[in-house]
């Protein structure tokens, strides 16, 4: 009968082995201390109502629950936030431009000559001075029914670091429906 017990206790020692190698680990990796948290994670938060983006030094109220925000904060490519309806049909783009001590005015002019050359020589449709959260822009509507039947604005920010452009758009049809929401997610833009 002892016998049996010591093969008990010996096969029940080799399987709480086994189970552990199996489950990624020994006593050793129990006393390893936890990895750190990525740099990246910290870089972005969502708090008292606001989403920041500490890397490229901008923040903006958080919309309701209707929309869905996509970071791409450490992308090299200038789309650093997507914000988009969960009706697929309209958002906004936040891209940011390095500021190399560039004339904000040049930059809107540039700025809207490279985005009528991408988006087919849409017509500009208005233009005025636009007000985030403490800082003052501009703001320009395009027709782009050509393009893709689509109304275009932009809301285009000086910072310190960088130069915003908030590109947004839905379907021209819409446009005196859905407007508002993007005039109210811009206005809640900061730079940091």
């Amino acid at each position: 009968m002892l016998r049996f017990f010591v093969k008990v206790i010996f096969l029940l020692a080799a399987l709480v082995f086994i189970i552990m190698k199996n489950q990624g680990g020994d006593r050793r990796a129990f006393s390893k201390p936890p990895a750190e948290e990525p740099a990246h994670q910290s870089e972005i938060s969502f708090f008292d109502g606001k989403y920041q983006d500490l890397l490229n030094s901008y923040s903006l109220r958080q919309p309701g629950d209707a929309w869905r925000l996509a970071p791409s904060h450490n992308s090299r490519n200038l789309i650093k936030l997507d914000i988009t309806h969960k009706t697929g049909k309209y958002g906004l783009q936040v891209r940011a431009y390095d500021n190399s001590g560039q004339d904000f005015a040049e930059f809107v002019k540039g700025y809207i000559a490279a985005f009528q050359k991408d988006m087919d020589n849409p017509e500009i449709i208005g233009q005025k001075d636009f007000s985030g959260d403490g800082v003052v822009g501009i703001a320009i509507s395009f027709d782009g029914r050509k393009r893709n039947g689509y109304y275009l604005k932009s809301y285009v920010f000086p910072g310190q670091k960088f130069f915003y452009a908030l590109q947004g758009g839905c379907p021209f049809a819409d446009k005196d429906i859905l407007e508002p929401d993007l005039d109210e997610i811009a206005a809640s833009f900061k730079p940091l």
